[in-house]
């Protein structure tokens, strides 16, 4: 109610902060939701919504969830995907996978620039996610 005016007007510092207030409230939501979504999965009872989704805007929104914590690392993003591309998926699903990816590419990598790259051959869609941060431990990788 705040951050949309409703109690008057903010400084635009306070607006700022609230802001990152807001956008934490958010993440921490999100994890919460993970954790369920882990119960559901081993209970066999989540469900998927499937719907037609625009690919680029929910890469949009990813990256744009994830720039503020890149920016205060001094990470570039780079962003390579076509524009236009409807698929059909679970929205929330997709956006929650490939915000994982990013949220890990930033938390693993000090200096460098983060890659999140789409590509759509012969009906197959491909979304990557590529650092330069330290990598997987060979053992690890099975």
């Amino acid at each position: 109610m705040i951050l949309q005016g409703l109690s008057g007007e903010v400084s635009k510092e306070a607006n700022e902060e609230l802001e990152i207030v807001y956008d934490s409230a958010q993440h921490l939501l999100s994890l919460i939701n993970d954790v369920i979504d882990i119960s559901r999965i081993e209970a066999d009872q989540l469900e998927a919504y499937f719907e037609e989704v625009d690919l680029d805007e929910v890469l949009r929104e990813a990256v744009a969830a994830v720039s503020r914590d890149a920016e205060a690392k001094k990470l570039e993003i780079k962003t390579d995907f076509p524009e236009s591309i409807s698929i059909i998926s679970d929205r929330k699903r997709l956006l929650q996978c490939v915000l994982n990816l990013l949220n890990n590419a930033v938390k693993f990598t000090e200096d460098g620039v983060i890659k999140l790259r789409a590509t759509k051959e012969a009906g197959i869609l491909k979304i990557s996610v590529s650092d330069t941060g330290i990598g997987i431990k060979e053992e690890d990788i099975p």
